[in-house]
């Protein structure tokens, strides 16, 4: 086991830092964000911001995360290093950077939501983020959500920003723009508009909803961004904050059927909440019945029709009339009757226009 305990940090210069190996250009190489004044525009101190990072086994990321966080400038930073005992390159990057880090620990642990829990109780900051090893903040990160946190409505809970796709070779592969939409929207449409390391949290919310659940391996962040969706409000920024590597061997990049099947059970729990406002439980049949037919139409486009079926009848017994809804005309034939209902279709297609379920006037 490694350790260092708790101690406070200041925000790096690059110079300061040990030369990243081999030597890279650009951020957070050679380049820095641009300085932060000691105090905010009024006077006040800045927020303290907790940044963990969750390891294990990712020392080949593990340096790009740590100067991405250390070369922002902020002046209240806190940085927590979580370690599931590694036996890569992790332990030599962790003791390079340790003048840097505010605590660091390498020990067996119980899988990345143990990792985050153990960091987030350890944290001191009034807004908390988890950036995963393989992660990496944009210049200026830190500065932004500070600021929006300083003026929002103690009732926000999540400030949340746009997000660079890149592979595990560092090529760019995309934007996710992400959009301020309702919490409503989001959980009704399934539209999970950020990615984890974008997603900033008071930490107030953080420690009235409790820990991430253990029993979770794919869908941890989902679950919590619902359960703090009921404790407050969520708002958008409109800057690139993070660079997010999206790649077959990570856990949101796998596309593996039983990553589908717990976002499933994930938004059927959430949806057999007593507690949920009034305004929410009026959407729940809708947003089961998007659930369903959304997955039904994932697994059967990734050769899984046994759980496509199920999906299918699901969403029939949630809702008879959503077989008549022509956005998911297509899904129905396909996934029930194979290629049957691909005659099926090319025979009836015209016929059925669509029909509205009442009340029910969003799917996917």
């Amino acid at each position: 086991m490694g350790q260092k305990p708790s101690t406070d940090i200041h925000s790096a210069l690059v110079m300061e830092l040990p030369s990243p190996s081999p030597e890279r250009p650009g951020w957070p190489w050679g380049k820095v964000s641009a300085p932060v004044s000691a105090r905010m525009e009024d006077g006040r101190e800045w927020p303290r911001i907790t940044i963990v990072t969750p390891c294990f086994n990712l020392g080949h990321y593990l340096e790009e995360a740590i100067r991405s966080v250390n070369l922002q400038g902020y002046p209240n930073l806190e940085y927590i290093i979580m370690d599931g005992g590694s036996k890569d390159s992790t332990i030599e990057i962790l003791k390079r950077y340790e003048p840097w880090l505010s605590c660091w620990v390498s020990e067996r642990d119980n899988g990345q939501g143990d990792a985050i829990n153990n960091g987030f109780a350890r944290a001191t900051g009034e807004i908390v983020a988890w950036l995963n090893a393989d992660d990496a903040y944009y210049p200026n990160a830190l500065h932004e959500i500070a600021r929006v946190f300083s003026v929002a409505p103690p009732g926000v809970s999540v400030v949340y920003g746009k997000t660079s796709v890149y592979d595990d070779q560092d090529a760019p592969t995309g934007e996710i723009q992400g959009e301020n939409i309702p919490f409503e929207k989001m959980v009704v449409e399934l539209t999970h508009v950020f990615p984890t390391p974008s997603a900033f949290l008071r930490k107030a919310a953080v420690d009235l909803i409790g820990p991430l659940r253990l029993d979770l391996h794919y869908t941890l962040d989902w679950d919590y961004w619902l359960r703090l969706g009921l404790a407050g409000d969520f708002k958008f920024v409109d800057q690139v904050l993070t660079k997010f590597r999206l790649y077959p061997q990570s856990k949101t990049g796998c596309g593996a059927p039983e990553a589908h099947e717990e976002v499933i059970a994930v938004n059927e729990a959430f949806w057999a909440r007593k507690d949920l406002p009034s305004h929410l439980g009026r959407r729940k049949k809708l947003a089961l019945t998007n659930l369903y037919l959304k997955y039904a139409r994932r697994f059967w486009g990734d050769a899984h029709p046994a759980r496509a079926r199920k999906c299918l009848w699901k969403a029939v017994i949630n809702s008879p009339a959503s077989v008549f809804d022509r956005r998911w005309l297509r899904v129905f034939p396909r996934v029930a009757l194979g290629t049957r209902g691909e005659k099926c279709l090319s025979l009836t297609k015209g016929l059925i226009t669509g029909v509205r379920l009442p009340n029910d006037d969003r799917y996917p």
